[in-house]
C-alpha cells in the first residue's frame, strides 16, 4: 500500500517549529471573546530550559506574554496549573532519583527570590505533592468511571511559601533570612493567598514535605 506523501512527519514531543506555528496562527481570525469578564484556569502548561527545543527556554516571563500579552486574545485568565514535562527532573543517575529534580527546583524558588543576600517571599499558599502521590492519583483516575471534569490534587498541607522555605533551609544548610514579602514576586508574578493551592475538595496525598527530605 503506497504511503501517503502528504502526511506530516512526526519528530517527537521535543520537536516544536515556533516559526511554523507562528505563521499558522497568522493565518487564523481573531474570535471575538464571548465572556471577557470570565474567571478562567487554565487546565496546564509547562515550564522548561531545553537546548533540544526550537524554542528553548519557556519559563514564568514567557508564560506571562502568553497570558496576559497582546496574543493572550483578551481572556481572563486567573490561575494555571503547572504539570511536569520532565524539564525539572535530574538529567543524569538511577531513573528513580531524577523526581527528585522537583525538590531541587523548590530550592530554586529560594535562591531566584534573593534581594540583599536575604530570601524574601510572600506567604502565599503552595501544597507540594510527593510524586508517588500523584503516581497513584493517575493510576486511580485511569481505573475509575471517565468523571466527564477535572481531578484536583495536591499534597496534604498547604503551606506558606516562605514557610516552606524555611523549613527546607536545614537540609541545605543554608542559614539566609526569610524575609516574608506580600509584594515580593514568584517568578516575576505576584501571588494571591489561594493561587498556587487547589480548590477545597480536591484529592490530597499522603506524604509530607517533611518526609521527602528525610
Amino acid at each position: 500500500m503506497a504511503q501517503n506523501q502528504n502526511r506530516g512527519e512526526y519528530r517527537g514531543l521535543i520537536y516544536r517549529n515556533h516559526a511554523d506555528l507562528a505563521a499558522w496562527l497568522a493565518k487564523r481570525p481573531r474570535e471575538k471573546v464571548l465572556e471577557p469578564d470570565l474567571p478562567i484556569i487554565d487546565p496546564h502548561h509547562h515550564l522548561w530550559d531545553a537546548p533540544q527545543r526550537q524554542r528553548e527556554l519557556y519559563l514564568l516571563t514567557e508564560l506571562l506574554a502568553d497570558v496576559h500579552g497582546k496574543d493572550g486574545g483578551g481572556h481572563n485568565i486567573v490561575s494555571t496549573v503547572f504539570l511536569e514535562c520532565q524539564a525539572m527532573f535530574r538529567a543524569h543517575g538511577p531513573d528513580e532519583m531524577k523526581p527528585l529534580g522537583e525538590i531541587e527546583f523548590v530550592r530554586g524558588i529560594a535562591d531566584g527570590s534573593v534581594v540583599d543576600g536575604a530570601i524574601r517571599l510572600p506567604s502565599a499558599l503552595i501544597q507540594p505533592i510527593a510524586s508517588d502521590d500523584v503516581a497513584d492519583a493517575v493510576a486511580e483516575a485511569a481505573l475509575a468511571a471517565p468523571l466527564n471534569g477535572v481531578v484536583e490534587i495536591g499534597g496534604p498541607d498547604a503551606v506558606p511559601l516562605d514557610e516552606l522555605i524555611r523549613q527546607a533551609q536545614p537540609r541545605w544548610n543554608d542559614t539566609r533570612a526569610v524575609i516574608t514579602d506580600p509584594k515580593a514576586r514568584y517568578f516575576g508574578a505576584e501571588l494571591a493567598p489561594r493561587t498556587l493551592v487547589p480548590d477545597e475538595g480536591s484529592k490530597r496525598g499522603l506524604v509530607r514535605f517533611a518526609t521527602w527530605q528525610r
